[in-house]
């Protein structure tokens, strides 16, 4: 699940290129903002989508460009009779506070901010110091924090409005 604005576009892309990469395909839904609220709606026209194709299956994951957008996939699903993690595994990214309620436990890729805002404190120094442009940009590796929003796919899933498998 994607939303507008150059983060969610770069997350996208890095999404999309690691399932091409593995041999594994994906569909890419995009909400409107990249709210919870905005969550909510893409992931009910997912769903909604899928139950009006024959034999479609709802999916095994969701995975959403910030946590807003993924809590509001949670709330969605649960609405549409699916169970999270057991129905389907939901991971955001930006491990912000809201991940980490019990409530929600969602899954989220999580920057360093440390190293990030040294790297940003760096590139600051070095253009008030003038040591010319400014620097290139610099990747900085993510890591995942699991917690109880994903689990192994089921063999047998639900599509959306089913009775329970």
């Amino acid at each position: 699940m994607s939303g507008p604005g150059p983060s969610a576009s770069a997350r996208e892309a890095g999404y999309l290129a690691e399932l091409a990469a593995r041999g594994l395909g994906a569909s890419l839904v995009r909400a409107e903002q990249t709210t919870e609220a905005a969550g909510a709606a893409a992931a009910d026209a997912m769903l909604a989508e899928l139950a009006s194709a024959p034999g479609a299956e709802a999916p095994t994951a969701v995975f959403a460009v910030n946590d807003p957008l993924a809590v509001g996939a949670i709330g969605a699903l649960r609405g549409q009779g699916l169970e999270v993690p057991r129905d389907v595994s939901v991971v955001g990214y930006d491990d912000s506070p809201i991940a980490s309620y019990r409530l929600v436990s969602l899954t989220s890729v999580s920057g360093d901010v440390r190293e990030l805002g040294e790297a940003a404190g760096a590139a600051l120094v070095a253009m008030l110091e003038g040591e010319g442009e400014f620097p290139p940009s610099r990747r900085l590796a993510p890591r995942l924090v699991v917690r109880r929003s994903t689990a192994a796919p089921r063999v047998h899933r639900r599509s959306p409005g089913a009775g329970p498998v």
